[in-house]
């Protein structure tokens, strides 16, 4: 695992895939996964690692949310919207 933080379910349907550095959760939806946030640039792997050792799989994720647009918070979006196929959304603000 290269996360410092074991992948854990939060509380019913909301995981969290992150580190210690960076939050980034993922929401399970009937129509498909949710994650709000991406980490840092460097993350891809540990988040698709992290996704998989909970039993999610990435490809199932069908919206990614951004809080706001610092690196740590969109740094793996293309990657994991290449993946998926998810779409993606942040505020205009």
């Amino acid at each position: 695992m290269k996360s410092d933080i074991k992948p854990f379910r939060m509380y019913g349907n909301l995981y969290f895939v992150g580190s210690s550095k960076v939050s980034v959760h993922v929401i399970k939806t009937e129509k498909g996964l949710v994650m709000i946030d991406t980490g840092y640039p460097d993350m891809y792997e540990q988040i698709v690692e992290s996704m998989e050792y909970l039993g999610l799989d990435v490809k199932d994720l069908c919206a990614i949310f951004h809080s706001h647009g610092h690196i740590d918070h969109f740094g793996t979006t293309m990657q994991i919207k290449e993946m998926s196929g998810a779409k993606t959304y942040i505020s205009r603000i």
